[in-house]
């Protein structure tokens, strides 16, 4: 009788443990996944960023060529 409880107790545990990583490998790839989603948005604004720099340094030059041409 006693190993019988025994035994079903750890069968319990067992099954708890099992969940409770179930779970926790979850929430981990849960957590992964907001944060590659956030450096790919950082990433686009950067290059945002970039072609706007960009843009006004062609057209600091050509302001620039246009007055010299005067």
């Amino acid at each position: 009788m006693q190993r019988l409880k025994k035994k079903k107790k750890k069968k319990k545990k067992k099954k708890k443990k099992k969940k409770k990583k179930k779970k926790k490998k979850k929430k981990q790839e849960e957590e992964e996944e907001e944060s590659n989603i956030k450096k790919q948005e950082e990433k686009k604004k950067q290059e945002e960023k970039k072609k706007k720099n960009e843009e006004g340094r062609k057209d600091e030059k050509k302001k620039n060529r246009q007055k010299k041409n005067k």
